[in-house]
Protein backbone atom coordinates (compact mmCIF):
# COMPACT_ATOMS: atom_id res chain seq x y z
CA UNK A 1 0.00 0.00 0.00
CA UNK A 2 1.45 3.37 -0.99
CA UNK A 3 1.25 6.01 1.68
CA UNK A 4 1.25 9.71 1.02
CA UNK A 5 4.85 9.69 2.26
CA UNK A 6 5.80 7.03 -0.32
CA UNK A 7 4.00 8.96 -3.06
CA UNK A 8 5.81 12.18 -2.14
CA UNK A 9 9.18 10.44 -2.11
CA UNK A 10 8.52 8.78 -5.49
CA UNK A 11 7.29 12.08 -6.90
CA UNK A 12 10.43 13.84 -5.66
CA UNK A 13 12.64 11.25 -7.33
CA UNK A 14 10.80 11.77 -10.61
CA UNK A 15 10.80 15.57 -10.32
CA UNK A 16 7.07 15.93 -9.68
CA UNK A 17 6.20 18.13 -6.72
CA UNK A 18 3.32 16.99 -4.53
CA UNK A 19 2.24 19.11 -1.59
CA UNK A 20 1.29 17.44 1.67
CA UNK A 21 -2.41 17.62 2.46
CA UNK A 22 -3.74 20.76 4.08
CA UNK A 23 -5.04 19.95 7.53
CA UNK A 24 -7.80 22.16 8.85
CA UNK A 25 -7.58 22.95 12.57
CA UNK A 26 -7.73 21.17 14.94
CA UNK A 27 -6.07 18.54 12.70
CA UNK A 28 -2.30 18.57 12.27
CA UNK A 29 -0.09 16.83 9.74
CA UNK A 30 1.67 13.86 11.34
CA UNK A 31 3.53 11.47 9.01
CA UNK A 32 1.39 12.38 6.01
CA UNK A 33 -1.93 12.07 7.85
CA UNK A 34 -4.21 14.78 9.21
CA UNK A 35 -4.65 13.82 12.87
CA UNK A 36 -6.30 15.46 15.86
CA UNK A 37 -4.83 14.31 19.18
CA UNK A 38 -7.45 15.28 21.75
CA UNK A 39 -6.56 14.81 25.41
CA UNK A 40 -9.30 17.15 26.69
CA UNK A 41 -12.49 15.35 25.64
CA UNK A 42 -12.63 11.92 27.23
CA UNK A 43 -15.22 9.17 27.28
CA UNK A 44 -16.25 5.88 25.71
CA UNK A 45 -15.02 4.61 22.35
CA UNK A 46 -18.41 5.38 20.75
CA UNK A 47 -18.59 8.88 22.29
CA UNK A 48 -15.11 9.73 21.06
CA UNK A 49 -15.86 8.28 17.63
CA UNK A 50 -18.98 10.48 17.43
CA UNK A 51 -16.83 13.56 18.16
CA UNK A 52 -14.36 12.57 15.43
CA UNK A 53 -17.23 12.20 12.99
CA UNK A 54 -18.54 15.66 13.97
CA UNK A 55 -15.10 17.02 13.02
CA UNK A 56 -15.39 15.31 9.63
CA UNK A 57 -13.12 12.36 10.37
CA UNK A 58 -13.13 9.10 12.30
CA UNK A 59 -11.01 7.44 14.96
CA UNK A 60 -7.50 7.03 13.60
CA UNK A 61 -6.20 4.07 11.64
CA UNK A 62 -2.60 3.56 12.80
CA UNK A 63 -1.42 0.94 10.34
CA UNK A 64 2.25 1.72 9.90
CA UNK A 65 5.09 1.58 12.39
CA UNK A 66 6.42 4.91 11.09
CA UNK A 67 3.08 6.61 11.69
CA UNK A 68 2.91 5.09 15.18
CA UNK A 69 6.46 6.29 15.97
CA UNK A 70 5.74 9.83 14.74
CA UNK A 71 2.45 9.92 16.62
CA UNK A 72 4.07 8.82 19.88
CA UNK A 73 6.80 11.44 19.38
CA UNK A 74 4.11 14.10 18.74
CA UNK A 75 2.27 13.10 21.95
CA UNK A 76 5.47 13.27 24.01
CA UNK A 77 6.84 16.46 22.38
CA UNK A 78 3.55 18.28 23.00
CA UNK A 79 3.13 17.02 26.57
CA UNK A 80 -0.12 15.24 25.68
CA UNK A 81 0.88 12.10 27.56
CA UNK A 82 -1.58 12.40 30.46
CA UNK A 83 -4.27 10.13 28.97
CA UNK A 84 -4.80 6.96 26.97
CA UNK A 85 -6.14 7.47 23.42
CA UNK A 86 -8.90 5.62 21.59
CA UNK A 87 -8.03 4.58 18.04
CA UNK A 88 -10.31 3.15 15.36
CA UNK A 89 -9.78 -0.58 15.96
CA UNK A 90 -12.42 -2.92 17.37
CA UNK A 91 -13.46 -6.56 17.43
CA UNK A 92 -17.03 -5.81 18.53
CA UNK A 93 -18.65 -7.42 15.48
CA UNK A 94 -16.66 -10.67 15.62
CA UNK A 95 -14.54 -11.70 18.61
CA UNK A 96 -10.81 -11.88 17.82
CA UNK A 97 -11.25 -10.40 14.33
CA UNK A 98 -9.88 -6.88 14.75
CA UNK A 99 -10.74 -4.33 12.10
CA UNK A 100 -10.40 -0.60 11.62
CA UNK A 101 -13.46 1.60 11.26
CA UNK A 102 -12.94 1.40 7.46
CA UNK A 103 -13.37 -2.42 7.84
CA UNK A 104 -9.76 -3.30 6.91
CA UNK A 105 -7.98 -5.83 9.17
CA UNK A 106 -5.78 -4.62 12.04
CA UNK A 107 -2.17 -5.82 12.12
CA UNK A 108 -1.60 -7.91 15.23
CA UNK A 109 1.72 -8.59 16.86
CA UNK A 110 5.03 -6.86 17.31
CA UNK A 111 5.40 -3.14 16.99
CA UNK A 112 1.77 -2.29 17.58
CA UNK A 113 0.37 -4.26 20.53
CA UNK A 114 1.64 -4.01 24.11
CA UNK A 115 2.82 -6.98 26.13
CA UNK A 116 0.73 -6.51 29.26
CA UNK A 117 1.50 -9.77 31.02
CA UNK A 118 3.17 -13.08 30.16
CA UNK A 119 1.24 -15.08 27.60
CA UNK A 120 -0.36 -12.18 25.70
CA UNK A 121 2.22 -12.48 22.95
CA UNK A 122 1.94 -8.95 21.54
CA UNK A 123 -1.71 -9.21 20.61
CA UNK A 124 -5.10 -8.47 22.15
CA UNK A 125 -6.67 -10.59 24.89
CA UNK A 126 -8.04 -13.76 23.35
CA UNK A 127 -11.51 -15.00 24.17
CA UNK A 128 -12.45 -12.01 26.30
CA UNK A 129 -15.65 -10.71 24.75
CA UNK A 130 -15.75 -7.81 27.22
CA UNK A 131 -12.71 -5.98 25.83
CA UNK A 132 -13.50 -4.96 22.27
CA UNK A 133 -11.98 -1.53 21.64
CA UNK A 134 -8.34 -0.58 21.07
CA UNK A 135 -6.56 2.28 22.74
CA UNK A 136 -3.03 3.60 22.76
CA UNK A 137 -2.03 2.78 26.32
CA UNK A 138 -0.09 5.48 28.20
CA UNK A 139 1.16 2.86 30.65
CA UNK A 140 2.78 0.83 27.86
CA UNK A 141 4.53 3.54 25.83
CA UNK A 142 1.40 4.09 23.73
CA UNK A 143 1.38 0.60 22.26
CA UNK A 144 -2.12 -0.74 21.53
CA UNK A 145 -4.19 -2.46 24.21
CA UNK A 146 -7.67 -3.87 23.97
CA UNK A 147 -9.99 -2.42 26.55
CA UNK A 148 -13.58 -2.12 27.72
CA UNK A 149 -15.29 0.18 25.21
CA UNK A 150 -16.90 2.29 27.95
CA UNK A 151 -13.42 3.27 29.20
CA UNK A 152 -14.69 3.79 32.75
CA UNK A 153 -12.24 1.46 34.49
CA UNK A 154 -9.15 2.84 32.81
CA UNK A 155 -6.24 4.00 34.96
CA UNK A 156 -6.31 7.36 33.15
CA UNK A 157 -9.00 9.18 31.16
CA UNK A 158 -9.30 8.06 27.52
CA UNK A 159 -9.10 10.78 24.88
CA UNK A 160 -9.10 10.21 21.13
CA UNK A 161 -7.04 10.43 18.01
CA UNK A 162 -9.13 11.46 15.01
CA UNK A 163 -8.06 11.22 11.40
CA UNK A 164 -9.35 13.04 8.33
Amino acid sequence: MNTLYDTCCQATRTGIKISPPDCEPPFQLIHGSCLFVNNVDTGSWEEMRDICILFGGDLAKIDSADLLDDLIRFIEDNNLNNVHYWIGATDTDHENYWKWTDLTPVTLGARFWAVICPGHNLKPHRDNAAVNCALMDAGYYYMFSDYYCDGHSASLPVGMICQM
